[in-house]
């Protein structure tokens, strides 16, 4: 059975505790391919660690959601809240999310650009250099699909 992560790269126009501040602009899941050591390190989201496998203590695990999180996201969650009300809540979960800033501090730039995460790193990057926008503005929301 696969496990996989799943969210949203979002930014943040203007203040970020505004309730519609946040815009999802980039999709993750397509761009990770597989949960790996960085993924465990920061949101505690592996197969190894949800079933109890290994323990450690990751940067931002099981934080929830955003109150203020973008139409986006918010359609994302009521789609598996539907799906959980359906078929039950055995598939999704780790719901969590971290600032690029705490990303960056809790990472050197050559474990990002060697991660399973690289190619969503490296749009985030891109993102916060042309738009010109701190990484406090910028957050990633995660949760798995198992």
């Amino acid at each position: 059975m696969s496990f996989s992560i799943e969210g949203w790269m979002e930014i943040a126009r203007g203040e970020t505790a505004a309730p519609h501040s946040w815009e999802a602009v980039i999709r993750l899941a397509p761009l990770i391919d597989v949960a790996g050591s960085v993924a465990e390190r920061l949101f505690g989201l592996s197969k190894r660690v949800v079933s109890g496998e290994l323990a450690i203590a990751p940067l931002a695990a099981n934080r929830g959601v955003p109150g203020n999180v973008s139409e986006q996201v918010r359609r994302d969650l009521d789609a598996i809240s539907e799906h959980e009300r359906q078929y039950g809540k055995r598939e999704f979960g780790g719901f969590t999310w971290a600032r690029w800033s705490e990303v960056r501090r809790a990472l050197s730039n050559e474990a990002i650009a060697s991660s399973e995460c690289d190619v969503a790193f490296a749009l985030v990057q891109r993102i916060a250099e042309r738009r010109q926008i701190t990484d406090e503005q910028i957050r990633l929301i995660v949760w798995f699909n198992w």
